[in-house]
């Protein structure tokens, strides 16, 4: 790990390997970036694979090589784990809805909320196969493909801090 992001890990970690103040440590990297606490609280969920509320060394390293180097793939299901609020393995509409609203509104001032609602009413009815109202990670790759809107938020929001998370 490279430079500040070394240098800041290593202070919060303690003896058991795991990030102290782990929310704090995430928040640290992306404070000029204006999210709110919701998109930053999925973006730790989405690092803590395990779910046990902190971030140990590999979970940490593998959630920037994700962000950083990842392939579509990765990116896809770490984008999906962000929008998966409570952990069941399926995206509804609401978590859809309510993730897109926080993180656009974080990128353009103008409200989207009809349009996103919109866009998130289309995926589930092109893709949601079985009619249950719920997204699985497959049902969700899919809709990348036809709705690229879902994913460019991560990817514009590694764009805007990609030399933060380098330094």
């Amino acid at each position: 790990m490279p430079g500040r992001i070394q240098h800041d890990h290593q202070t919060a970690v303690c003896e058991c390997n795991m990030i102290k103040r782990p929310k704090k440590t995430i928040k640290k990297y992306f404070q000029q970036w204006s999210a709110g606490s919701l998109f930053l609280e999925r973006l730790f969920d989405a690092f803590d694979v395990n779910h046990d509320k902190s971030i140990d060394l590999e979970e940490f390293v593998q959630g920037l090589n994700i962000l950083l180097k990842g392939t579509p793939e990765e990116k896809l299901e770490f984008s999906f784990r962000i929008y998966d609020i409570d952990h069941d393995g399926f995206l509804t509409k609401k978590e859809l809805q309510r993730i897109m609203n926080s993180m656009y509104s974080t990128f353009y001032n103008e409200d989207q909320s009809q349009r996103i609602k919109e866009i998130v009413e289309r995926i589930f009815e092109d893709i949601d196969v079985n009619g249950d109202n719920q997204l699985t990670l497959q049902e969700y790759k899919l809709s990348a493909l036809k709705e690229p809107l879902v994913v460019d938020f991560l990817q514009q929001f590694m764009n805007d801090n990609a030399e933060i998370i380098s330094e």
